[in-house]
């Protein structure tokens, strides 16, 4: 029986596997700047993490519920922002930017403002206001997920209830849908 050299790689006639590639763990800390379409992934991701946490049914799981269906309209705001100002996407640093440009850089990247990201969206906002009464309902929605959420309630010592979370995370899902669809569309 033949075994791996010491550096981990089989050679000849192994067709290039590798013992390293294997059982490498991804570098879940690197920082990388992902592409739009990406985003909304990881937002789908740590939306189905949230109702993980919601369906154990456990109220010492509602504040992570909580947390993470913030996180995901975090993250779509992001995305908004991106789309609005293109540049956003390809910038790796802030460094050379107009203040206005900076705040932009920095709303996207270091803070977890929503809210503050929604009132650089002007168009967004028109079209809440587009769509008359429920276009209303859905925005007073989406400022109450501001209201209840920070990026702090990962430190919170109070638990919410999974009441709590549920209202809040059908409250996700459906700004989440309503986000998702290009300007326009009706909802299907």
């Amino acid at each position: 029986m033949r075994t791996a050299p010491p550096n981990g790689s089989l050679t000849h006639g192994d067709v290039g596997f590798s013992i390293s590639s294997v059982s490498k763990k991804p570098d879940l800390t690197r920082r990388s700047r992902l592409r739009p379409s990406q985003i909304w992934t990881v937002a789908d991701r740590r939306f189905d993490d949230a109702l993980a946490l919601r369906k154990t049914k456990k109220n010492k799981h509602a504040n992570g519920a909580i947390y993470l269906g913030g996180l995901t309209i975090d993250m779509i705001m992001k995305v908004k922002l991106i789309e609005a100002h293109a540049w956003l996407e390809a910038a790796a640093s802030r460094q050379g930017r107009s203040g206005k440009n900076q705040r932009l850089w920095r709303l996207c990247y270091e803070l977890h403002k929503p809210e503050e990201i929604l009132a650089e969206l002007p168009a967004l906002e028109q079209r809440f206001l587009a769509e008359g009464d429920a276009g209303l309902r859905l925005l007073a929605k989406l400022r109450s997920v501001f209201a209840e959420w920070s990026i702090f309630v990962r430190y919170a010592p109070q638990t919410a209830d999974m009441a709590q979370a549920a209202d809040f995370l059908a409250k996700v899902k459906e700004l989440k849908q309503w986000l998702r669809r290009k300007p326009g569309r009706a909802a299907s």
